[in-house]
């Protein structure tokens, strides 16, 4: 009877997690999305999961040695730590943010990253295969939604407050679509893409592998015509550490030329992957040209002489020739400057929210205020975004979270079971390809977004695979 009981409560909180995940990851989508950013809508999602999470955060501490196992716990705890040390420290700087910034974090590394120690090997891929696929169907919506509107032409510039603008619809020669921001709309594609080409790969059934492939079709589609470079390349990165992650465990052992191989085949898909949707793009621009020459041809020749709308092209409206980082290299001085700006910049950081306000304080000529273009509140990077806002504390607690889990996968990859290794490289490509997307836009920290989401839950996941299989390999001992 007791054990009945302890299956059905543990039935309950598996729901409730899966109940977080999708409410937490609406959020997000609501939030990236610009017919609904800014509106009730946000708070009717954001409110119960907020609640939920709260439940559960409050139900793994009563439970807490279930949760404590967790690789690297304390590591988090100190994490939490230093957002909530550097917010009250800064209080007078956009308090409010820093501590919806701070609710995040809980969530992110109490709920998403912590785990059950009890969880097996099976309920951890029924747990990837859920997490999955709602970020996959969820985000391939907002893409539809981008196309729906670019081929009924709508388009509309929506400012918010004084330094906030975005676009709904095709602008500045790229497709926003519905996504408040193109680059991480692009990126949240890109994933969406991959991850839906696994489960083509698992699924062997064209009435499913049809309609995924028109899918991953537009996922890359809308990173060509958004030209977002931020998108090719997690794409690319997806692809790249996928390839050497399964050539790597298939030459386990084969010697170093077996290794190079593997590493020479990873940069020609990795290359290939990148080219693929610029590509596209290009070929976008060289159909739609011709058919509107044909167009003008035959109306010429009818004698009608319709007005006939020019198609949009791909293409920028500005120049990225004299700049190759879009203003972010002077964006990430401007980030080093305020870090060296004071000793408290320098050991906690000025908050996130504060950076802005700080420097509007203290700096008022540096770039991110001083530019032509807007006051900038991200330094686009997660690296030099958590070197501002929380100083050496933060980057030295990040790097050591960052090593603890490179050497938990180096101690313990090779137990993973062959059968369980797909599920495994699956999601460490994705965090490999956000990590390394970060350090061109805001993902994993100081941007919450259905990426951030999906990031945490996967290395929560992957992490506590990695452990079970060895608990698993042990008791069959």
């Amino acid at each position: 009877m007791e054990k009945s009981n302890v299956i059905e409560n543990n039935n309950r909180i598996d729901w409730a997690e899966k109940g977080f995940f999708v409410l937490f990851t609406l959020y997000a989508i609501l939030t990236s999305c610009g017919f609904t950013f800014g509106t009730v809508a946000i708070s009717m999602v954001m409110w119960p999961s907020f609640l939920l999470g709260g439940c559960l955060i409050g139900y793994r501490v009563f439970h807490y040695k279930n949760y404590i196992a967790t690789p690297l716990f304390a590591l988090t705890i100190a994490m939490l730590f230093s957002i909530a040390l550097t917010t009250v420290l800064n209080y007078h700087y956009s308090l409010k943010t820093n501590v919806v910034f701070c609710l995040y974090w809980a969530l992110y590394f109490l709920v998403l990253y912590t785990t059950d120690r009890d969880t097996t090997v099976e309920k951890i891929k029924k747990d990837f295969y859920f997490v999955a696929w709602v970020f996959a169907v969820m985000v391939s919506l907002l893409v539809l939604a981008s196309f729906a509107v670019f081929l009924v032409g709508y388009s509309r510039e929506i400012r918010v407050e004084d330094d906030f603008t975005y676009y709904i619809g095709f602008a500045i020669g790229r497709l926003w679509g519905v996504f408040v921001n193109l680059n991480r709309g692009a990126v949240s594609a890109a994933i969406a893409a991959f991850l839906l080409l696994y489960f083509c790969k698992r699924k062997k059934t064209l009435r499913f592998r049809i309609p995924a492939g028109i899918m991953i079709f537009f996922n890359l589609l809308f990173i060509a015509l958004s030209d977002s470079r931020s998108g090719a390349i997690c794409f690319a990165l997806l692809l790249g550490a996928l390839t050497v992650l399964v050539l790597s465990r298939r030459f386990q052992g084969q010697g170093i030329a077996k290794r190079l191989l593997a590493l020479l085949l990873a940069a020609v898909v990795m290359v290939s992957g990148y080219l693929l949707p610029r590509g596209m793009k290009v070929l976008y621009n060289q159909t739609a040209k011709a058919i509107y020459k044909i167009e003008l041809s035959i109306n010429r020749k009818s004698g009608k002489h319709k007005k006939i709308k020019k198609p949009e092209s791909v293409e920028r409206g500005y120049d990225l020739s004299d700049d190759i980082s879009n203003r972010r290299f002077d964006v990430w001085a401007s980030g080093i400057e305020i870090y060296f700006d004071s000793p408290k910049n320098i050991t906690i950081g000025t908050s996130f929210g504060g950076m802005v306000g700080y420097a509007e304080e203290h700096l008022p000529e540096t770039y991110i205020l001083s530019n032509d273009f807007d006051t900038i509140g991200t330094m686009d990077n997660d690296f030099f975004n958590l070197l501002v806002a929380q100083g050496t504390l933060g980057i030295v607690l990040m790097m050591a979270l960052a090593i603890g889990i490179s050497v938990l996968f180096i101690q313990h990859v090779k137990q993973v079971k062959k059968e369980d290794t797909p599920e495994l490289f699956v999601m460490l490509s994705v965090l490999l390809a956000l990590v390394g997307s970060s350090m061109f836009t805001s993902l994993i920290f100081y941007y919450f977004s259905q990426n951030s989401v999906l990031f945490w839950a996967f290395l929560g996941l992957s992490v506590r695979l990695l452990i079970s299989e060895k608990g698993e390999k042990a008791d069959d001992a």
